[in-house]
């Protein structure tokens, strides 16, 4: 990689904090209910023109029926999390913030019995919430390259075992290049490349996952960004033998 870009990576390590311990700034902690604040107006109009043009409708669907269920979904799938934690947060409670406080808790109430009826049956029906899908997904990923990691351990001390029972009478074998440290074959491991000694395809592969995985990529997903510190570990190691181990 460019040396502006391994200055940019100690820069971030050094300087950026922790996305468990950063703290939440101004969008977080106001954004999301300004916008439900200002979503009362078109609701609001919604309401009104059909109860004009629709006499059948009962009234109140559009709003405040409709107007909480969308921000219960919204709270559920789009932003897990912050309303719990934004009610609990006690430090928020003055009077500026009993609107707040009043739509929260009927926004919960939503969600925490409708949405998760609706949840609940469809997963009764065998339809996975997106969130789940996502979340199952990633779970098999993650076995898949733990799988592959193991078998590659697994191939190298099986080779291991197979030249320390090899009779010392026979003939040595052709002169190969030195073995890698158990240190560097468990950084290719990491990497997913096993006994790999090709320079330019260990740097295509970590180029593939910082891609992947960068913290920049993905600033809420916190397994994501260790996952990423992980693989540059282990890059940066391998780097540092480079031109003793690997080819060009």
């Amino acid at each position: 990689m460019p040396s502006g870009s391994n200055k940019y990576r100690d820069h971030l390590y050094q300087y950026r904090e922790h996305p468990d311990q950063a703290s939440e700034g101004f969008s977080d902690h106001r954004d999301s209910f300004f916008t439900v604040y200002l979503s009362v107006l078109p609701f609001l109009a919604v309401e009104y023109y059909a109860e004009l043009s629709f006499k059948v409708l009962p009234s109140g669907l559009i709003f405040p029926f409709g107007f909480l269920l969308f921000w219960a979904f919204f709270y559920t799938y789009y932003k897990p999390g912050f309303l719990e934690k934004r009610l609990s947060n006690t430090d928020e409670w003055d009077v500026a913030g009993i609107p707040a406080i009043l739509v929260g808790v009927l926004v919960w109430f939503v969600k925490v019995t409708v949405v998760s009826l609706a949840k609940t049956i469809l997963s009764y029906i065998g339809i996975e919430a997106p969130q789940n899908a996502r979340r199952q997904q990633a779970e098999a990923q993650a076995a898949h390259r733990r799988m592959q990691q193991e078998r590659a351990f697994r191939g190298a001390q099986a080779q291991e075992r197979a030249r320390e029972q090899k009779p010392r009478h026979q003939t040595p074998p052709p002169p190969q290049a030195p073995s890698l440290p158990s240190d560097i074959q468990q950084a290719l491991a990491t990497l997913g490349l096993s006994d790999c000694r090709n320079w330019q395809r260990i740097h295509r592969r970590y180029r593939e996952l910082a891609k992947q995985y960068h913290p920049d990529l993905n600033p809420h997903l916190t397994d994501v960004g260790r996952r990423f510190m992980m693989y540059d570990a282990a890059y940066r190691k391998l780097s540092q033998v480079k031109n003793k181990y690997f080819a060009a």
